[in-house]
């Protein structure tokens, strides 16, 4: 049997308590999970990270997570 490997991804969520909650779900589903609590901090986390998936709040501080998808599209 071949072993996957282990997910990354990136949670961009400002509110504690959702960030807790989807970390927590995450985890339970065997990914490994980076966390950012305001748009810009979950960009860096992307370009030096590159994770296979990004849960991304478009309600975030210093820059909306609108602002965070047009950039992420620019690199895809």
């Amino acid at each position: 049997m071949v072993s996957e490997q282990q997910k990354k991804i990136l949670v961009i969520e400002d509110d504690e308590d959702i960030r807790t909650i989807v970390v927590t779900r995450l985890k339970r589903a065997s990914c490994e999970t980076v966390v950012a609590a305001d748009g810009q901090d979950g960009l860096r986390w992307f370009y030096g990270d590159r994770p296979d998936l990004v849960v991304l709040d478009i309600s975030v501080p210093v820059m909306d997570g609108w602002q965070v998808l047009e950039r992420l599209k620019e690199v895809s």
